[in-house]
């Protein structure tokens, strides 16, 4: 064995010797995982034309479809339309979504118009199934 190779076998020993009696303490840190939902729609105006341009969106989530009072509200006001197609992270303005353990529907509102209808099945939002709704 060379002289350098016995160096390194030397080395290494040490090293595992003094890993052995003085291990390093080792402590988990866990980050809050992020509650969004990344949401993408298609706005069209009553002629079924694309819309371009900024416009404010509000998100409702209800316990059933019929349900008068929302649970969660989130407003955007600036979500920028190109071509009929926006996307928003839900959960960006407020947090606090709900935890999507039972069924929820999403309701949308663009600007001062009512909310559209009908409401959104959240399995079908959320792509829980993986296929289509």
């Amino acid at each position: 064995m060379k002289k350098s190779q016995k160096m390194l076998l030397v080395l290494i020993s040490f090293f595992s010797i003094i890993c052995t009696l003085y291990p390093v303490p080792c402590t988990l840190t866990y980050a809050d995982v992020p509650h969004l939902i990344n949401y993408q729609g298609r706005l069209t105006d009553k002629d079924a034309k694309p819309i371009t341009g900024s416009r404010q969106i509000t998100f409702n989530i209800y316990e059933a479809e019929g349900a008068t009072a929302a649970i969660w509200t989130e407003v955007h006001p600036n979500i920028q339309v190109e071509k009929g197609t926006f996307s928003v992270l839900l959960g960006s303005v407020n947090g606090n979504l709900p935890s999507f353990e039972k069924p929820y529907w999403l309701g949308i509102k663009v600007g001062e118009d009512e909310e559209m209808k009908p409401r959104q099945d959240h399995q079908c939002w959320l792509c829980t199934k993986g296929g289509e709704c």
